[in-house]
């Protein structure tokens, strides 16, 4: 018997990742089965690091300087670079 058609799945599931970064390692393959809460891919940390970093100091930046730039209000160039 020949048949022709086309296969269609059963569901379709949309994949996305909360950060963006560049794919360190996948651990499932195209079209494998997977499981609620499997670890499908890490993300090279290198970047996401120093991404982190550099808004924790400019949070605190922000949060250090206000009453800083409250009390040297006539300075030319207060705390973390600002002018």
């Amino acid at each position: 018997m020949v048949a022709t058609g086309k296969i269609q799945p059963l569901s379709k599931v949309e994949i996305k990742s909360k950060a963006s970064g560049i794919v360190k390692k996948l651990y499932v393959d195209y079209g494998e089965w997977v499981k609620q809460g499997q670890l499908l891919a890490e993300l090279d940390k290198v970047q996401l690091e120093a991404a982190e970093r550099a808004s924790r100091a400019n949070l605190q930046c922000r949060r250090g300087g206000a009453g800083f730039f409250q009390s040297h209000a006539g300075t030319q160039q207060g705390r973390c670079g600002r002018p």
